[in-house]
């Protein structure tokens, strides 16, 4: 069911906290950034409303959160997000996918293997992220809406971006929390599971 709505993306704030559970509920697995954990997304929240009251020239350190809002029933129907600078606090890995050759030309023998190589290249870089659009407002370009406002954002205050922006996309897994590239890759190197 699809709803037609009259909407506003606006920068998320406390009094959102219990919305803001509720549709990291609905998200379900694998949306990291938009955990079921109240504690965690009030911190989420209180970082995102220092960064936007931070009036430092060239500040670089911001995590930003916007929700989608229903005018009509006042409810987070949606979250967006952008991180300034990834790789500071945290690492930022990612996979790169390359290609080996070898070959042997005594032996007239040639292969290409294609190969994952753990890398952190976008450190610094600005993260786009957090993208979620309940599934009963997915029409009426809700979800052009809560993904470009990030853009206007970034182009409204571009001292506090990188030029290179990156995003993280959600993986595959199933309703039980499973993620296959984990299993086959990830759960070989570390000794928990997920």
């Amino acid at each position: 069911m699809t709803r037609s709505i009259h909407t506003v993306v606006r920068p998320v704030e406390m009094r959102d906290l219990p919305k803001l559970c509720h549709l990291a509920e609905v998200s379900g697995v694998g949306l990291t950034t938009l955990p079921v954990n109240e504690e965690l997304l009030q911190q989420r929240i209180a970082t995102s409303e220092a960064s936007l009251s931070n009036k430092e020239p060239n500040y670089r350190q911001g995590d930003y959160l916007f929700v989608l809002e229903d005018l009509e029933s006042e409810q987070i129907v949606g979250t967006s997000g952008i991180y300034s600078c990834v790789g500071h606090g945290l690492p930022c890995y990612h996979y790169r996918l390359t290609t080996l050759a070898k070959s042997c030309e005594a032996l007239g023998m040639y292969k290409e293997l294609k190969a994952l190589s753990l890398s952190n290249d976008y450190h610094g870089a600005s993260e786009i992220g957090t993208l979620f659009l309940h599934p009963d407002f997915r029409a009426h370009k809700n979800g052009h809406l809560l993904s470009r406002s990030r853009f206007l954002f970034m182009a409204q205050f571009p001292d506090r971006f990188d030029d290179t922006v990156i995003a993280e996309m959600r993986g595959v897994s199933s309703s039980d929390g499973h993620s296959p590239f984990w299993e086959g890759l990830g759960a070989n190197f570390f000794r928990f599971r997920v």
